[in-house]
């Protein structure tokens, strides 16, 4: 079967892409990794997608345009996503046959992917370049269920980073409340002193301030609290949910305490995103190292970042990595492969620079932390060291977890279900979802 042109992908509609997918799932795979893909030393056209809009697709293509530059026998275009589902994007590509032989997958659905087999399994690659080796990077970096499933590798890390508290110091300082950074360094960082600090900022008013958006979806926010408390959502060989047990459960009316009880997080009628850590409205959230490059643009100071605070059950925090990955269709696998050592490694201390990822290569550690657009850039790299990632419990059934999953929590959120009740129906529904197999 011949790849099809590029414009046929823009006719196939989001709502066919599912049913193209299963019916053509088998000659889009096939072979698995032992099956061989056409190589050439000639001059050759891949193909290299990703997600993306204004700056970020020029960015790309200026990063394709450069890579063919210095390896003229290959010729890379790049080929934007549109602004609807990238993930039905990717998907009906595939199914089509259109020619793609790099792309880069959303941590979410990679799972899906080598489920169909329709990713190239990387290890013999890796195994014949002599200039790769996974002790490279960051411990932790390459993640089981993300890039690695049952100890083979489909994808190479690009992109995300633990997840910290960003705050507000001026906020902070105003209230009265001890620094975070200063309780971490004397180890009294726990979840009492963040909620003992979170009820002295976020006092009632007509000026109120929140304290933080509590993370009661399926956002990778969700998981360290779980974990903290000495609980799972599913287990750990994700057959079975355990997010109703006592220890998640706990966990889960902690997030639900703060909105319900002690009213430091905000309801989504209240409006408070994370843009209003600089008006002063929202004293922290939690999120990733790339919300600190626009602080730098703009010009705002008042801000630093600290470690999730400690749990009953210890310190975690969750890291959720996209990945760049091979199609098994591709005919170009050495070219795709030197493609993604220049978008990973060679490119690093760009995307750095540019506030984008954080460094994963040990050897541009240091690089990060010197030029993080703010201080304190080591709680991003010490969770790595210390084995406190983990990771979102993602499953080939991810779309249909996620519509369970925030739909009863956001009911125990807004009050309508207990946590009991609604970690229940999770388990009823995601467990019959997980016995397909």
């Amino acid at each position: 079967m011949q790849m099809k042109t590029r414009r046929y992908v823009l006719g196939v509609g989001a709502a066919a892409a599912p049913a193209l997918l299963a019916a053509c799932g088998a000659a889009t795979g096939g072979g698995g990794a032992g099956e061989k893909a056409a190589t050439t030393s000639g001059p050759v056209t891949i193909y290299w997608s990703a997600w993306g809009g204004g700056e970020r697709v020029d960015q790309y293509r200026d990063q394709a345009a450069r890579f063919t530059k210095a390896n003229p026998n290959i010729k890379v275009e790049f080929v934007a996503q549109g602004s609807g589902d990238y993930n039905e994007q990717i998907i009906s590509m595939l199914a089509s046959n259109t020619q793609l032989d790099v792309s880069r997958l959303d941590g979410y659905f990679i799972a899906s992917y080598v489920a169909r087999k329709q990713l190239l399994q990387l290890d013999p690659i890796m195994n014949a370049d002599k200039t790769f080796k996974k002790g490279d990077y960051l411990d932790g970096v390459f993640l089981e269920n993300h890039q690695v499933f049952d100890g083979k590798t489909y994808a190479m890390p690009n992109g995300d980073s633990p997840r910290v508290v960003f705050y507000n110091t001026a906020v902070w300082k105003n209230a009265g409340a001890p620094d975070p950074n200063e309780l971490e360094t004397k180890g009294q960082w726990t979840w009492d002193a963040y909620l003992n600090a979170l009820k002295q900022i976020a006092k009632p008013g007509a000026a109120k301030v929140w304290g933080v958006p509590a993370p009661l979806s399926t956002s990778p926010e969700l998981w360290p609290w779980i974990r903290m408390s000495g609980g799972r959502v599913l287990s750990q060989d994700l057959k079975t949910v355990q997010i109703d047990q006592p220890e998640a459960v706990n966990a889960l009316q902690w997030l639900v305490d703060l909105v319900q009880k002690h009213e430091v997080s905000p309801k989504p009628e209240d409006k408070i995103g994370t843009g209003d850590l600089e008006n002063g409205k929202l004293a922290s959230y939690i999120s990733g190292n790339w919300e600190a490059q626009p602080y730098k643009l703009r010009g705002f100071k008042d801000w630093n970042v600290a470690p999730l605070p400690k749990g009953p059950k210890g310190r975690f925090t969750v890291f959720k990595p996209n990945g760049l990955a091979m199609p098994i269709t591709t005919k170009y696998k050495d070219q795709g492969w030197k493609l993604m050592r220049y978008l990973v490694d060679d490119l690093e201390k760009e995307y750095v620079d540019s506030g984008t990822f954080m460094a994963f290569r040990k050897d541009n550690s240091e690089y990060f932390i010197k030029n993080f657009p703010g201080p304190n850039a080591k709680w991003f790299i010490e969770p790595f060291n210390k084995k406190e990632v983990i990771a979102v419990d993602v499953t080939k059934y991810w779309g249909d977890m996620k519509k369970v999953i925030d739909a009863e929590l956001a009911a125990a959120r807004d009050g309508k279900k207990s946590v009991k009740d609604a970690t229940g129906e999770i388990k009823r529904q995601v467990d019959l979802l997980l016995k397909q197999g």
